[in-house]
């Protein structure tokens, strides 16, 4: 938990410094060019622009601390306001997606270890490596084509035509179908390589020894093996993967979540509603990982029992 608390500062800092860096500001995005100097001056005055960086970073800090994120400087809505009405949608495109991306990755890599050295297994290698070569701009761009030319019972902007499931199902369908795409190819590697391992174990052999067949083999005793290191990676690199690549996707369909929230700020050089959504997003990304970390350890009976070793000695 430590751990995670010093990432989730770090990667805070590192935004407010760089929103700094950037050139620019947000007067031009609210104010008219025809603004004197001095009303430009009285207002980063009222936003609180004043000052060295370090000064404002400690006043923004000390805000959060009072549970204030500010106002937007350019809607005027509560900052918490914003990011809490766009969190639930990232939340359910990231839950779904992950879904999506952990099963498919599964099951190509079970059918590549249960058909070895076959066309089959050969093709789901050849993919895997073209998919990671895709990057997910040109994979949305091109399921967007499809579904406006071909589906157009698709929605692929606005929210959803209605509020039951199939309207909600139909709508997240583009951009969850390119997180699983850009994100599968990576987890089918990794599932393989661990349900490799794991086939080749001495239980696993045993279990094929007394008559079980294949798949009872790989689902029943290789799995439970081959899975809890995979969870451990979920926190750690399956989060902060899908919040990057929802930055793309959600501006790219129209998803009113928080990767479109982040882009639509930094180009307005809204700086509260950045690092409100970086707070956001950051904490959601440390809590992911702290938390597959606990349930690796609780699952795991090596992590709990560290002085049995792998022979499972020890009382």
């Amino acid at each position: 938990m430590g751990h995670a608390a010093a990432v989730w500062w770090a990667v805070v800092t590192a935004t407010f410094l760089l929103v700094h860096a950037v050139p620019g500001g947000t007067e031009p995005a609210i104010l008219s060019l025809r603004w004197s100097p001095s009303a430009f001056a009285a207002w980063d005055q009222r936003l609180g622009l004043v000052g060295p960086w370090w000064q404002q970073y400690l006043r923004w800090w000390a805000a959060v601390a009072s549970g204030h994120l500010g106002r937007s400087w350019v809607t005027g809505q509560p900052v918490v306001q914003v990011v809490a009405q766009a969190l639930p949608y990232t939340l359910l495109l990231m839950g779904v997606a992950m879904l999506g991306t952990l099963a498919l990755g599964l099951g190509l890599a079970a059918w590549a270890v249960l058909r070895p050295k076959t066309p089959s297994s050969a093709a789901v290698g050849t993919l895997s490596q073209i998919g990671l070569a895709l990057p997910d701009f040109w994979v949305g761009s091109l399921l967007l084509w499809v579904a406006a030319r071909w589906l157009p019972w698709v929605p692929v902007t606005g929210p959803p035509a209605a509020a039951g499931v199939g309207s909600w199902a139909a709508r997240l369908l583009p951009p969850v179908a390119t997180l699983v795409f850009t994100q599968a190819p990576a987890w089918v590697r990794l599932w393989y390589v661990r349900l490799d391992e794991a086939w080749s174990a001495p239980h696993v052999l045993a279990a094929r020894a007394l008559g079980a067949g294949p798949s009872e083999a790989l689902w029943r005793y290789a799995l439970p093996v081959a899975w809890p290191p995979v969870l451990a990676l979920v926190g750690s690199q399956a989060l902060p993967a899908l919040l990057s690549g929802a930055v793309v996707v959600e501006s790219l369909f129209d998803w009113p979540g928080m990767g479109r929230l982040l882009w639509q700020a930094a180009n307005a050089h809204d700086l509260p509603v950045v690092l409100g959504g970086v707070l956001a997003s950051a904490a959601l990304t440390a809590l992911g990982s702290a938390a597959a970390d606990v349930a690796e350890w609780a699952l795991d009976p090596r992590r709990r029992r560290p002085w049995a070793g792998e022979s499972g000695g020890g009382p």
